[in-house]
This record gives structure tokens, C-alpha cells and sequence, in this order.
């Protein structure tokens, strides 16, 4: 545990936050993919998920995914990472113990309460904290840490819209 808390209080900046974003999401939908595969293999049938707005004109709709994004970063990320960092003070892995809890949180709000929603929007939750403390959030520069967080859910919340959207 220490080498993992180590790992997240070392920031990153400058020209590594672009590759970072990319490295979480490639990690995320590498986790997705297992989860598909092991989906598959044990002809698991899991219910549809929640209803995008796809007919929508494609600006409107990245500026809705966008500010959704936003949003939830705020509620789930920047709300309790500055309660638990600012008000009492939290370890870092302190922090990590209310991350992972409010990220289950996350996923079972976006699940509508279904266990295998949890596991992957849960697991999303999980890799959006990370961006945010490793961009800023631990050594309480926000405003960088929710840009990070903000544009890596909002090109999360694009790609899954996208392949959504071009596999009808």
C-alpha cells in the first residue's frame, strides 16, 4: 500500500497530463475488454444501459456530455477528495478508502443499482480519481486536477457515445 500512496502523491505536470489522460483511459477500456471477453465466455446477459441522447445534433450533444462530465466530476471527485483532504485532513490513504467508496457510489447511480453496471462504472469512477489526484487533487490544486479529471470523462463519455452511436 505504501508504494501504491507514494505513487499517487508524486504529480503529474506539464506535457506528461496529455499522456497520462490517454495511459487511464487506455487502461480503463482495456479492463472493459476483459470484462467483455470474461462476459462472453460465460454467456452473461446483462441488461441495457442507460438511454443516451443520440439523435441529438453531435456539437449539442458533446457540449452535453461535457458538462455532464463535469458535473459528476465536481460531485464525485472534487467534492469528496477537498471534504476529506481540507476538512479532516485525510492520508492520503484515507483518501483512497473514501475513492473507493464513492466510486461504487458512481456506479451504482449510473447502474440503477445493477451489480455488473457497478463493476464498470465503479472501476471508471476508480481511474477518474486517479487522474484527478495525480494531476493536482492531492497537493490541492484543483482547478488543474478537475480540468484532467473533466476531459478525460468527457472523452470517455464521446468514444462510448460514438460507438454507440455508429453501431446502429
Amino acid at each position: 500500500m505504501r508504494k501504491i500512496v507514494a505513487w499517487l502523491e508524486r504529480e503529474v505536470s506539464g506535457p506528461y497530463v496529455p499522456l497520462f489522460i490517454v495511459a487511464a483511459l487506455a487502461c480503463c477500456y482495456l479492463y472493459l475488454v476483459g470484462l467483455g471477453i470474461f462476459v462472453d465466455a460465460f454467456n452473461i446477459v446483462l441488461p441495457k444501459g442507460p438511454k443516451l441522447p443520440t439523435n441529438s445534433p453531435f456539437p449539442i450533444l458533446i457540449i452535453v456530455l461535457a458538462l455532464g462530465a463535469w458535473v459528476e466530476e465536481v460531485i464525485f471527485r472534487l467534492g469528496p477528495i477537498w471534504v476529506a483532504r481540507r476538512l479532516f485532513h485525510a492520508s492520503t490513504r484515507s483518501t483512497v478508502v473514501v475513492i473507493l467508496i464513492v466510486s461504487a457510489c458512481f456506479g451504482y447511480i449510473h447502474a440503477g443499482g445493477h451489480a455488473w453496471f457497478i463493476a464498470i462504472q465503479g472501476v471508471l469512477g476508480v481511474m477518474l480519481s486517479v487522474v484527478f489526484m495525480k494531476c493536482g487533487g492531492l497537493q490541492g490544486r484543483y482547478a488543474k486536477a478537475l480540468i484532467a479529471s473533466t476531459a478525460t470523462h468527457t472523452v470517455h463519455n464521446t468514444i462510448v457515445t460514438l460507438i454507440i452511436v455508429l453501431s446502429r
